[in-house]
This record gives structure tokens, C-alpha cells and sequence, in this order.
């Protein structure tokens, strides 16, 4: 499975592989769009795409296909509100291709991947707006509160020291 970073659009950061799940990213698996018309038209028309080596032998190689070494795959994208946000690489190890009565099925498992991303993504953030002061980004009364047990804790083990600054500036919103 493969998201769009968020920084350079014209990458494909690899999160789930065989057995492999990291939402940070599987680095080595990356794609770059420039080298793969193929997926980058599953995207870009938010359609799925089918690749066989042996049918597209005349076109230049799929780099999905090198670095995952699949000789056929079905490109899937993952749309969410209507924009493309990554694909999910499908393929067999039967002689065909991904049948046509799978892909009502994937396609749905598709969207359910886009959903489950931006639910977490919406989380994400709701979990840093709640312990970050929305003017000035430093982390608020209730952070605070939830870490220092923490941070007393970790003092106490490595035998360090801990200061604590706590400020209080009155109308600092007008400043």
C-alpha cells in the first residue's frame, strides 16, 4: 500500500508491504511517480490500472514492477473526497491477472482504506490541537498535567535533574 507524500506529490511512500505495516514509511520501497505513467494514471484519473510485463514487454518497465518484482499487478487507487491519496498494489500469483469479478470487491476495500486513513489522519490532529495552545504552539495546561508524572519518573531512573517553568502573562494576547 502506497500514500502520496505529503511534501513532494510526485512520490509514492510505500507504508504496508508483505507483512510489513510502518505509517512513517518503508523507505527502500518508495516510487517515484515521473518513472511510472502507469501508476500515475491510476491516480491521476482515480482508476485502476493493470500492468503485465509480458504484454507491455515493448513499453519501458514499470518500476512498481522492479521493485516489488511482480511480473502483473493491478494498480487501485485510494480516493478520499474525491482526490487521490495513494494505491494499493494487487497481484496474483496465478497465471492471470486480477480477475474482473474482484474488482467491485477491491474497489470497495479501497474506499474503506481511504476512510480508515483520514479517520486517523482526523485524529492525529484533534490529539495536537488538544495539548498545543492554538495561538502560540507550546503545549498547554493539560499536556502538562499528563507528562509530568512522566518526566519526574524518567528524572528519578537516569538520577537527573528537572526544572519546571511555569508563566503566567496576563493579556499576552494582545501582545
Amino acid at each position: 500500500m502506497y500514500l502520496l507524500d505529503e511534501k513532494d506529490k510526485n512520490i509514492l511512500r510505500c507504508i504496508g508491504y508483505h507483512r510489513v505495516v510502518s505509517i512513517k514509511g518503508i523507505d527502500y520501497l518508495n516510487i517515484s511517480l515521473n518513472n511510472d505513467s502507469r501508476v500515475k494514471k491510476s491516480i491521476v484519473e482515480k482508476i485502476p490500472v493493470r500492468y503485465d510485463r509480458m504484454i507491455d514487454k515493448n513499453r519501458i518497465n514499470s518500476p512498481v514492477s522492479e521493485k516489488l518484482k511482480l511480473e502483473k499487478f493491478t494498480a487501485i487507487p485510494i480516493v478520499i473526497r474525491g482526490k487521490s491519496s495513494g494505491i494499493v498494489i494487487v497481484s496474483s500469483n496465478e497465471k492471470s491477472l486480477l480477475k474482473e469479478i474482484d474488482l467491485p470487491f477491491l474497489l470497495i476495500f479501497t474506499s474503506q482504506i481511504g476512510i480508515a486513513i483520514e479517520n486517523a489522519k482526523l485524529y492525529a490532529k484533534t490529539e495536537e490541537l488538544s495539548i498545543l495552545d492554538g495561538l502560540t504552539r507550546i503545549y498547554n495546561h493539560r499536556y502538562f498535567r499528563e507528562y509530568l508524572p512522566q518526566a519526574i519518573e524518567l528524572a528519578h531512573r537516569y538520577h537527573s535533574f528537572l526544572s519546571l517553568a511555569m508563566l503566567d502573562i496576563d493579556d499576552f494576547k494582545y501582545y
